[in-house]
């Protein structure tokens, strides 16, 4: 599943500099945390997913931050 390429957007305080993978659902791109100047990887939950891939991505988001 193709998504468009977000390189070079700003998604609140992340800026996406380029598109690094795409796995099933989820595009990975190469950011940086402009606020705390530190880069990192971004995962972006395609528009069209199902039910379960959503599920997922919340429930790792939830890991990541430690409120699971």
């Amino acid at each position: 599943m193709a998504a468009r390429d977000l390189s070079g957007r700003t998604l609140g305080a992340f800026v996406l500099h380029e598109r690094v993978d795409e796995v099933g659902p989820l595009a990975v791109y190469r950011g940086k945390q402009r606020l705390l100047k530190r880069d990192l990887i971004v995962k972006v939950l395609h528009r069209q997913c199902d039910d379960d891939a959503r599920e997922l991505f919340l429930r790792e988001a939830r890991l990541c931050i430690g409120s699971a």
